[in-house]
């Protein structure tokens, strides 16, 4: 754990306030007994089950009084009726924030990209006060660099913010942070961490939702592949400990932690418990 001069007091405010990303699957609800109260939710969209599926949860986790952010994959919306029915769901839900992805379905409807999607929102006139959108240190796996460089300062005048997609390695982060910063993009930055998961969950589960990113780095780092699976759980204490540069650093802007629980929340409660007591202590 970092230590009174590496950073402490900047670590503890993030985990004090965290965001939580869960998967639409079985047991999201019962996961969500876990979590603190009021905390922020955001719910993926699976190219695996239709988008209704996301929408249903962050809408059921709006009523038991989280801050409920749904993630809207854009090659998921059909077409502009279907837009329609989702911004209405939004408003009857009381959504005001939601979290904007192209998406990973094989085959697009009317909105090929997010910023189709986000100007479709903007000619209903339904665009949420506050979204945010993705970004990629350690890469796309069917987009290159200048393509996502570009697509984010596109979209970044009408973004909140932007999440960072899960990568286990901080200097790759750091360098990213550094570089986007020097393009012009100046959007706040929600550190996506991975939790604490099972090996074997963290991959499978990957592969489940369509996303499958922890799995391609592990199969690419086989020295950490090899140092953490006897432990057979992994947890984020080096790697946040590792993010302190960047969490400290002003001019990197960021603004809140984003969990990649795995729907093990429960794990993740007892690691972020532990580590703000020894930092309160």
């Amino acid at each position: 754990m970092p230590d009174a001069l590496g950073g402490a007091e900047a670590v503890r405010r993030l985990l004090e306030h965290p965001e939580y990303e869960l998967v639409p699957l079985k047991n999201a609800v019962a996961q969500s007994d876990f979590l603190p109260k009021a905390a922020t939710v955001t719910v993926i969209a699976s190219p695996t089950k239709p988008l209704e599926a996301t929408l249903d949860l962050a809408g059921e986790l709006a009523g038991r009084g989280f801050t409920a952010i749904p993630h809207l994959a854009a090659r998921m919306v059909e077409d502009r009726a279907h837009l329609t029915r989702i911004a209405a769901f939004l408003d009857d839900n009381n959504l005001r924030r939601v979290f904007i992805v192209a998406g990973d379905a094989k085959e697009a409807g009317e909105f090929p990209h997010s910023l189709s999607l986000i100007r479709g929102l903007e000619s209903l006139g339904a665009t949420p006060p506050v979204f945010g959108i993705a970004s990629y240190p350690d890469g796309h796996p069917f987009i290159d660099g200048d393509a996502l460089a570009q697509s984010l300062s596109d979209k970044q005048p009408y973004a909140s913010y932007m999440t960072t997609q899960m990568c286990f390695d901080a200097d790759t982060v750091a360098d990213w942070v550094s570089a986007a910063r020097s393009d012009g993009v100046t959007l706040p930055i929600h550190l996506g961490i991975p939790g604490v998961a099972a090996i074997q969950k963290l991959i499978r589960i990957s592969v489940q939702i369509g996303v499958g990113q922890s799995a391609k780095y592990l199969s690419r780092h086989k020295g950490l592949f090899r140092r953490i699976t006897p432990q057979s759980t992994y947890s984020p204490d080096e790697l946040i400990a590792d993010l302190i540069g960047v969490i400290t650093d002003p001019a990197a802007r960021v603004e809140a932690l984003h969990f990649y629980t795995f729907n093990e929340i429960e794990a993740l409660e007892v690691w972020r418990q532990d580590w703000l007591r020894v930092l309160e202590g």
